[in-house]
């Protein structure tokens, strides 16, 4: 179970894009087949904030809880959860939290913008920014 009172938090904003050019298939990892051309939108964006504290016990599992614009969604959360697990190697600290995620975008969802890259765009800022604490609270900084 993880430790309430010490609840720390970050938080991250990633613009979303639009294809012109959108690849076609993909390859293991989500790495595209092929190139695309996209342009870049600085007004629709998703948010993405992670609560985090420390478990009071080390289980070696991932565990974490998802929301998106204020609501379960169990499609995202497994997407999510491949996720964290495939950067254990990198970020080991990823078994030692609870993580409590919530992400929202400022476009509609399934508009035909690339939600789903801003939203892992943000993840990723926020999961960089958690192991960037740790490591300074580790090294006495």
């Amino acid at each position: 179970m993880a430790n309430k009172s010490e609840t720390k938090k970050v938080q991250w904003r990633s613009p979303s894009n639009i294809a012109l050019v959108k690849y076609w298939g993909k390859l293991p990892n989500q790495i595209p087949l092929n190139p695309s051309l996209s342009m870049t939108l600085a007004n629709s964006y998703s948010e993405t904030k992670i609560e985090y504290s420390k478990k009071s016990q080390s289980d070696c599992l991932i565990t974490f809880e998802f929301r998106f614009e204020g609501k379960e969604n169990g499609g995202f959360q497994n997407r999510i959860f491949n996720y964290l697990k495939s950067l254990i190697p990198q970020l080991p600290f990823l078994t030692e939290y609870f993580f409590s995620i919530t992400s929202s975008n400022s476009f509609p969802h399934s508009a035909g913008i690339a939600s789903s890259a801003s939203a892992m765009s943000s993840l990723a800022l926020c999961l960089t920014s958690i192991e960037y604490r740790i490591n300074r609270w580790r090294n006495g900084r």
